[in-house]
């Protein structure tokens, strides 16, 4: 099995076919061009279909397509708007903590359970992974809130609800993937003064 992300970074920055050099510069402006094509990739994400056409709406579609084709019919799913709503809130909502039961609370299903199969399929179908609290306590790391990352940014910002740049999100986001890229399976700590730390 060989499991095929979207671009990384790297490869974002060789398909515009830019200069790496200059981007490694240190110079206020080559600073600031480096930030730009950074800033541009958390925007435009790494789906290569999407990157070249960008006006046709790709990444909509391929959301559209998982959640229909690949998880509710796949696993016969009736309350499409829960799921729908469940997918919506984790995208729009990158590298969150969320918990299951006030996932429960909110979008207004009956069972956890439904939350928990709702999440492990859109995580299957490679919309999300999940990250969960390091502990030595296999309880507590199942009954902690789980941290929700996009498989790429430029999906999340597609489909989801955008207030705010959210541009540390986005990024820790990005680093989440490339983690997971470099075959990890990244914990997140939570410190006794109540910092996160991705681990």
């Amino acid at each position: 099995t060989i499991n095929l992300f979207p671009f990384s970074f790297s490869e974002y920055v060789t398909w515009r076919k830019l200069d790496r050099n200059q981007l490694l510069g240190t110079t206020p402006e080559l600073r600031a061009r480096r930030n730009r094509v950074l800033l541009d990739y958390l925007e435009q994400g790494g789906i290569p279909e999407a990157l070249r056409y960008p006006d046709l709406g790709v990444l909509r579609t391929l959301y559209d397509d998982v959640l229909h084709r690949d998880i509710v019919t796949r696993h016969q799913i009736v309350d499409t708007r829960a799921l729908r709503d469940l997918a919506f809130r984790l995208m729009s909502n990158p590298a969150g903590l969320v918990s299951f039961s006030h996932l429960k609370q909110q979008i207004g299903v009956g069972s956890i359970n439904t939350i928990k199969a709702h999440v492990q399929h859109l995580e299957d179908s490679w919309l999300i992974l999940t990250s969960h609290l390091h502990d030595a306590s296999i309880k507590r790391q199942q009954l902690a809130p789980k941290k929700i990352h996009g498989i790429d940014t430029g999906l999340m910002r597609a489909v989801g609800a955008r207030f705010t740049p959210d541009t540390g999100h986005f990024l820790e986001n990005m680093v989440h993937i490339a983690l997971h890229r470099a075959g990890y399976s990244p914990y997140y700590a939570v410190t006794q003064d109540n910092h996160e730390v991705d681990n």
